[in-house]
């Protein structure tokens, strides 16, 4: 009676637990871009960010004055900025950088 009650029991908490499924690959990827930190690389008037998808790009003059703003809508976005020669701050998200424009 013992053992029918312990199998039971142990066949009742089996069931109960759910079962952890492989996940494929492709979602390891892209959970990984996800934490990765943005990029942004500047030649010229342009300026490519990468891994921001959903974040506000910010770009302000060496007073502090802002000049462009964009919410980055993909995960690889090239901005085209007409801005005069000089020293610029480039934000995305908590990534910052100076830029020079020549």
């Amino acid at each position: 009676m013992k053992n029918t009650i312990l199998l039971t029991l142990t066949l009742a908490l089996m069931a109960a637990t759910p079962v952890m499924a492989e996940m494929p690959n492709e979602t390891l990827i892209s959970v990984a871009d996800m934490t990765a930190e943005p990029n942004l690389t500047v030649k010229g008037q342009h300026v490519r960010v990468q891994n921001a998808q959903g974040e506000e790009l910010k770009v302000y003059d060496i007073t502090g004055k802002e000049i462009f703003s964009a919410v980055v809508d993909n995960a690889d976005k090239t901005y085209s900025l007409n801005l005069k020669r000089g020293c610029y701050i480039v934000k995305v998200g908590k990534t910052v950088r100076k830029i020079n424009v020549q």
